[in-house]
Parts: structure tokens; sequence; C-alpha cells
């Protein structure tokens, strides 16, 4: 009888070890694009006087040339009060990002923290699995009235 359990819990351990299949290959990642992405004003409520913090600002990307455009709206400009205080909405020197790519990518700089879009502001994007890199030029401005 003891051999017969011994006999039935090799065969039982056999067949679950063969009876395994091999996982799927799990599939290449590669797109190294930025498909949408944000700037958020970091504007105190000292500096916003009151005023509601803006809505984001979001990216015109052009895939073909790299290049990511904010364009902020006229209304969210630097102005004086009626008591001679400054109110800044929306400053392009100081502004916090967000982007939406793909699986399993790199961006350097790091998209974390305070940046300055004011000038040209770039970025690599890396797709790890392939080692693929794409570069952006990313700049905010105010839109004209």
């Amino acid at each position: 009888m003891k051999k017969i359990f011994e006999y039935l819990t090799v065969a039982v351990v056999a067949l679950m070890t063969l009876g395994c299949q091999k996982p799927d290959k799990e599939p290449l990642h590669d797109d190294n694009t930025i498909r949408e992405i944000q700037m958020y004003s970091t504007s105190t409520p000292e500096e916003l006087d009151g005023l509601p913090l803006p809505q984001p600002v979001s990216g015109i990307i052009n895939q073909e040339t790299g290049e990511i455009r904010f364009p902020i709206p006229s209304q969210y400009r630097p102005r004086t009060n009626s008591e001679g205080k400054r109110i800044i909405q929306f400053d392009p020197t100081r502004v916090k990002l967000r982007a939406n790519v793909g699986y399993d990518v790199e961006i350097t700089p790091s998209l974390f923290g305070i940046h300055d879009l004011s000038g040209n502001f770039e970025v690599e994007v890396l797709a790890k699995q392939t080692g693929e890199k794409k570069h952006y030029t990313l700049h905010a401005y105010f839109q004209r009235d």
C-alpha cells in the first residue's frame, strides 16, 4: 500500500510539472512617443489674489518635428490689480508637467518638479526594450488677444 502511494505521488508530481504551459512571450514595447502632455500653473494663493487657479494647458504635439507648444490663454497674462499688486495666474518660468507615454519608457530629464518653459526645454524619451530615442522641444507662450 505504501509503495502504491509513493508511485501515485510521483505520477501526480510528474503530470503537474510536464503539464505546465510555457508563459506567453511579452509583447515588444517600442513606443517612445509622448501621446499627451499638460502644463500646470504653480501660482500661490497670494499671487492669484483671490482668482481661481488656471486650468491646465494641453500641449500641441508635432510628432514629426518633436516640437510641443503650450499656448497659454491671454487672460492668464501677469497683470496688476487696482491696488498695484501684481497678479500672476500662469508663469511659464514655473510650471509642472504631466505626460502620457507608453509602457516601459524613460523621460530625461524627468518631468518631476518645476520647469521653465519660457525658452526651449529639451527632453528625450527612451523606449527601454528597444533603446530607441525620440527628442522633444517644449515651449510655452502667451496667446495674442
